[in-house]
């Protein structure tokens, strides 16, 4: 009985003081309290304009704003502080703390402190500050040095100047005082009130759950304190290899001095007190003379006032004595519950620390506590104990009725056997439908026994009875239980085997599933298209996904640790790109691609210097985002040189130096051609443009990473990469712009004037840290990528041109690019190839003109006739392709270009031609569909396009006939063996031209709902297509 007392008081007084803090002057009225203003801080406005803190002074990481001091961001190893600048004189005080702790991780590190030290504190290991402090130090550690699972903990930790503090097993052994809270991650702000009186130091905590400022519970406290008559006050905090945000809301000081010796005090300045006062008397007579020589000088700017207005009603004075009577009711109130919980509480925490309650031993031995329960709460507890004795009572009591049932039904089971002459006994308890039913069945099976056992009388005889309990003839209800047992063991046989028979079939789902879906990745094609992208490394990844997810700030916010951490990440990119091209990182400037890098250069260098200079030069193999940037300066007015090429793709350096005139500001060559893998003299062309103080720019998107790259080496002034052609993310780029000389260009976009007020906008950081990396591991990569796309650069075109004949390597055979192989297939389409190649992924021409029917530009200027072009593929040999892909490649490509060629010679040179034309006149009916297609956009503002329209559909109808008969004819002509089909190509123009017919019959059936509803035709309808 001894311990349940104990147990409950314990109880109550655990739940006393919580709310146990009380302000000690008014426990002890001796005690005059006094803010200190000079010592504290708290927002809004903490903080001045230029940064600084009134009468603080901070470092470190520490950051001030209006609402808080952030003492250290959420960054690795950082340390901060805030010290007073004024020292602290009074024999007892207050601090009241309210602080925030917040980090993402579920563990913390390292932790923060509150100071009072004889000396400011500087920077140092103990949380921020240094070691062999004289004064008291109340920690907030978060992280658990000592692995003893007692973390986040508060501590305090009073030292002499002579103690050094064991940070790596948390203070063990020189702490005096602790309480483990998690302080970590809370909705609301937490609050210290750290109390030093009479050489006492107490701590409360306000765990930062609840919106009550009051809401305060026990900490800690420390009795004998012996502390410096003088010092400073300070927060610190440090992280480590965690981080959390560590910020301090408020820092509040209070002063308490005692009434006698503020007497003593009083009189020496009462002197004092008297010369003020005159002085005061003095200003106001002063002041309120010059109100009165204001207001006569000044006539109407002063207000007159009512003087009625100045005094309070009868009815305002009686309503504003009710209220301050319940005022003072409430506070009276509150104040008694709050000295009678302190008292309470204060004796209940002593009686528990210490472990000393008295006990009056009796004559048995045993013993009374000295502090008992009040009543109330003893009787609160008997009736619960009450109340759960009921409950356990009418569980026994179903329980009891559950067993007396289950008895019953047990008893009706036993009395439904046959006893003497077949009489049954049946108990009222059993429900008589069902014991008519097993009565119904054990007739039956009596009966059927019976028979049986009748059918086989004459055969069977039992033996001789001997004695009268022993017979050895199987009973009647014995043979019906084996019965009963036998067929139960069958439906449980057919049952499992039905069960493993499903099992069986679920795991011949499960897996074809799997060969299914190994199937897919079988014949996922061979990537060999590595001039229009290429996959991302790895290595490359690695490096983005810490910006992807939890890295996210806005590189150009500059005010916090987010903003810091993208921008250093940026900046670490840009030395990166800059290192693989040997240039200044200033120089570099991110994009969204080479396309957009070209168009900055291209468009950006001419429009700048268009009043002194208004030609450029290019060549005709260049990327289509170069040759329509020069089409938009022609239509500007500058004059544009397209300079053609030789038969082997390369640049006549003569024909050059003739084109570049005083007029020309800008040359644009690409250094590595997308489609032909010519490599261009980018050094000699740079010269040359050097010489004629013609500013040199060159796509070097299919070069950079591949191969070695100096810009100051090749006079480069102006230079485009991008990040997916070097196995980087798709969506960034770069352009390099040489500062020295310096080349000037117009932007043209604007915005917030980033990267140097030539790109506006928000850099986007994880594309940009990716191709930092892209650009790192290129130039780790570089020699090893060379030597080995060479080798199998080679190994693929030995392979195709010794087994197939009337094969043309497109461009210079020496100076190109080896991953870049344009080979074209004599007497087939390309088209056709590509179709075969199905499993293999290949191209034609380029990425951006994939989608045209034409032949590449680029084999038109090296001199390719449209068969030639017609017929090229194009093969890309990347940093991730095998030998064995290769190889696959080779004997594919060889056998489907040998089956097409043999395919081309069974026909006769007659039919030949009839199926070239076939293919014509489908190539014919699709751009005429397409043409009408086109036209039904502008229908509405030139009706006369619907004549047009007609006509073509009609030229369609005709070729249709025509391509039926022509095909017919080739049918009946056929004498070769083997059916005759459609040509791939004849197939797929045939294919897009039904797709061109669906979208006009679409645009037909729309324009005719908008015929029968004129009044939903508005003039915004007009030129909706446009």
């Amino acid at each position: 009985m001894t311990k349940f007392f104990q147990f409950i008081l314990t109880i109550y007084s655990s739940i006393v003081v919580i709310y146990a803090y009380t302000d000690p002057s008014e426990l002890n009225p001796q005690l005059v309290k006094r803010f200190e203003y000079k010592l504290s801080f708290k927002g809004p406005h903490l903080a001045f304009k230029d940064g600084t803190v009134p009468f603080w002074t901070f470092g470190g990481s520490a950051i001030a704003s209006d609402e808080q001091v952030r003492v250290t961001p959420s960054i690795r190893s950082q340390k901060g502080w805030i010290w007073s600048k004024n020292t602290m004189t009074a024999d007892n005080w207050l601090l009241d703390v309210k602080l925030r702790v917040t980090g993402r991780g579920r563990v913390g590190a390292d932790g923060m402190a509150i100071w009072f030290t004889e000396k400011a504190g500087v920077e140092g290991p103990v949380f921020g500050s240094n070691d062999l402090w004289k004064g008291v130090g109340v920690f907030l550690d978060s992280f658990d040095n000592d692995a003893l699972q007692n973390n986040p903990i508060i501590a305090v930790m009073v030292n002499d100047g002579t103690k050094t503090y064991d940070h790596q097993h948390d203070g063990s052994g020189q702490i005096q005082g602790s309480c483990i809270r998690d302080f970590r991650n809370k909705p609301f702000p937490i609050r210290l009130k750290i109390e030093y009186v009479n050489q006492g130091l107490t701590i409360y905590l306000n765990n930062g759950i609840t919106q009550d400022d009051n809401a305060f519970e026990y900490c800690t406290r420390i009795d004998g304190v012996q502390l410096p008559k003088t010092g400073y006050l300070g927060v610190t905090a440090a992280t480590g290899g965690l981080a959390d945000d560590h910020d301090v809301l408020e820092f509040m000081t209070t002063t308490y001095s005692d009434k006698q010796a503020l007497a003593q005090n009083q009189a020496a300045t009462d002197e004092q007190a008297k010369k003020y006062k005159e002085e005061y008397e003095k200003y106001e007579q002063e002041l309120k003379k010059q109100q009165e020589d204001y207001k006569k000088e000044h006539p109407d700017m002063t207000t007159p006032y009512n003087e009625k207005n100045l005094y309070e009603s009868e009815y305002d004075r009686e309503f504003r004595t009710i209220l301050e009577g319940q005022d003072q009711i409430r506070s009276s109130l509150t104040s008694i519950d709050k000295k009678m919980l302190e008292l309470l509480g204060r004796v209940e925490r002593l009686a528990i620390t210490t472990g000393t309650q008295q006990q009056i031993v009796g004559q048995g031995g045993s013993g009374v506590p000295a502090d008992v329960a009040r009543i109330q709460d003893v009787n609160r507890v008997i009736n619960s104990n009450t109340d759960m004795a009921r409950t356990i009572q009418s569980y026994a009591q179903v329980l009891t009725d559950l067993q007396q049932k289950v008895n019953n039904i047990q008893t009706s089971i036993n009395n439904q056997r046959p006893i003497g002459t077949g009489q049954q006994v049946v108990t009222p308890n059993i429900d008589g439908t069902v014991v008519n039913e097993i009565r119904e069945l054990v007739r039956m099976i009596k009966s059927e026994t019976n028979t049986l056992l009748h059918k086989s009388s004459t055969q069977v005889t039992c033996p001789t009875v001997t004695g009268g309990n022993n017979s050895s003839c199987v009973g009647t209800f014995t043979f019906i239980g084996a019965i009963i047992i036998q067929i139960v063991v069958l439906v449980g046989s057919e049952a499992n085997s039905a069960s493993k028979e499903q099992q069986e079939i679920d795991e011949k789902k499960i897996k074809q599933q799997k060969y299914q879906e190994l199937e897919k990745l079988e014949f996922r094609p061979l990537y060999l298209d590595a001039q229009a992208t290429t996959p991302m490394d790895p290595r490359v990844l690695d490096q983005m996904l810490p910006y992807m997810t939890h890295l996210y700030g806005n590189p150009h916010s500059r005010t916090h640790a987010f903003g810091w951490e993208s921008e250093k990440a940026i900046e670490t990119a840009r030395e990166k790109v800059a290192k693989l091209i040997n240039a200044d990182p200033k120089e570099v400037v991110f994009t969204s691609g080479a396309t957009e890098s070209n168009n900055i250069a291209v468009k950006g260098v001419a429009r700048f210097y268009k009043e002194k200079k208004k030609h450029v030069v290019t060549t005709q193999t260049e990327h289509k985002c170069v040759l329509d940037s020069m089409r938009v300066l022609e239509s500007e007015g500058f004059k544009v040189t397209y300079l053609p090429v030789k038969k082997n793709g390369l640049i006549d350096l003569k024909e050059l130096e003739t084109v570049l005139t005083p007029d020309t500001s800008l040359c644009s060559v690409m250094m590595v051609n997308n489609e032909i893998g010519v490599r261009q003299p980018i050094k000699e062309i740079g010269k040359l443009c050097r010489s004629k103080k013609v500013f040199f720019h060159t796509d070097a998107a299919q070069s950079v990473g591949k191969i070695p790259i100096d810009v100051n080496e090749m006079n480069v002034d102006l230079l485009s990469i991008s990040g997916h052609k070097i196995y980087g993310p798709k969506g960034v780029g770069a352009l390099y712009i040489r500062r020295r000389p310096r080349v000037r260009l117009d932007p043209i976009q604007t915005g917030g004037g980033q990267e140097r007020n030539i790109r506006s906008g928000t850099v986007p950081t994880p594309l940009v840290v990716g191709l930092g990396a892209a650009c790192q591991v290129s130039q780790q990569e570089l020699v090893n990528d060379e030597k080995r796309i060479a080798q199998l650069s080679k190994r693929l075109i030995d392979g195709i041109t010794q087994r197939c004949t009337n094969v043309i390597l497109n461009g210079d055979p020496e100076s190109r690019y080896p991953g870049c192989v344009n080979l074209s297939f004599a007497y087939i389409e390309g088209e056709s190839l590509l179709m075969a190649l199905k499993d293999i992924a290949l191209s034609s021409g380029s990425a951006c003109t994939s989608a045209s029917l034409e032949p590449s530009y680029v084999l038109r200027a090296i001199g390719a006739d449209d068969d030639l072009a017609h017929s090229s593929i194009r093969f890309g040999i990347g940093r991730f392709t095998t030998e064995a892909e290769v190889d696959y490649t080779i004997e594919k490509t060889v056998e489907h270009v040998k089956r097409l060629r043999e395919m081309r010679t069974k026909m006769s040179d007659a039919i030949c031609q009839l199926m070239d034309d076939i293919e014509g006149l489908c190539k014919r009916c699709y751009h005429l569909q397409k043409s009408n297609n086109d036209m039904y956009d502008y229908i509405k503002e030139d009706q006369q396009l619907q004549e047009y329209i007609d006509e073509n559909e009609k030229i369609i109808e005709k070729y249709h006939q025509k391509i039926n008969e022509i095909f017919q004819l080739i049918k009946d002509n056929n004498n070769q063996q083997g059916e005759i089909h459609w040509s791939p190509i004849a197939i797929d123009y045939k294919k897009k031209e039904e797709e061109e017919k669906r979208l006009c019959d679409e645009k037909k059936k729309k324009l005719i709902e908008h015929s029968t509803n004129p009044e939903q035709v508005t003039s915004d309808d007009k030129g909706v297509y446009l």
